[in-house]
C-alpha cells in the first residue's frame, strides 16, 4: 500500500512538474506546500529560491487585491467549488494576464 502511494506521490510530481504553466500547491491552511519550475521560472519570481516561497501563506503574495483574497479563502473553506480571477502583470514594458 505504501509503495502504491509513494508511485502515485511521484506521479503527481513529475505531471506538475512538467506543466508550463505556473502551479502552485497550497495546504488546509493557505501555506504554500509546493511550486513547479514554471512558477520559479516566472519573470517576476526570476532569480528567487524555491524555499523562499514555501510555508509562506499564499494570500500575503496578494494584498491589496481583496476580490481574489476573498475567492481563494471562500474555495479553502468549501463555500465556493471554485473560483477564477484574471489580473495583469507589468513585465518590461508590455502587461501580461493570465488567469487563476
Amino acid at each position: 500500500m505504501l509503495d502504491a502511494l509513494l508511485r502515485t506521490c511521484r506521479l503527481n510530481s513529475l505531471i506538475i512538474e512538467s506543466l508550463s504553466e505556473p502551479a502552485v500547491f497550497i495546504n488546509k491552511q493557505g501555506a504554500i506546500h509546493f511550486v513547479n519550475q514554471s512558477w520559479i521560472n516566472f519573470p517576476i519570481h526570476s532569480g528567487e529560491k524555491l524555499d523562499a516561497y514555501l510555508g509562506i501563506r499564499y494570500l500575503n503574495l496578494y494584498d491589496g487585491d481583496d476580490d481574489l483574497k476573498q475567492g481563494i479563502a471562500r474555495v479553502m473553506s468549501a463555500g465556493l467549488p471554485s473560483y477564477k480571477h484574471e489580473f495583469a502583470v507589468q513585465i518590461n514594458e508590455d502587461k501580461q494576464y493570465f488567469l487563476m
